[in-house]
Order: C-alpha cells, then sequence, then structure tokens
C-alpha cells in the first residue's frame, strides 16, 4: 500500500451533486479527521479548527 491519506480519501465516492458541493469530499473528511485528533468534539470546534 503505497498510497498517502489523501489518495485515500479521494477514492471515497461523493455522492452530492449541483450546488452542494463548495468543498472537494476529501478536504471535508481529512479536516474533520485531524479536528478530531485535536479533541474538536463539535461540529462548531471543527469549523473554528478549518478556519484556523
Amino acid at each position: 500500500m503505497n498510497q498517502t491519506f489523501l489518495e485515500l480519501l479521494a477514492e471515497i465516492k461523493d455522492f452530492r451533486k449541483g450546488n452542494a458541493i463548495h468543498y472537494r469530499l476529501q478536504d471535508i473528511l481529512l479536516v474533520s479527521v485531524l479536528a478530531v485528533i485535536c479533541n474538536m468534539d463539535t461540529y462548531t470546534e471543527m469549523v473554528l479548527y478549518h478556519k484556523t
């Protein structure tokens, strides 16, 4: 297995369509994983983590 974590996330199928896509799914998943690792427990904390 010689894939990076981002390459693995990119393999996940994104079922969103049209105006629902503002960010790539792999970016959302990466920020979510990193926020959880940094003890961010709520959606609001994850958003604040993303903005910093």
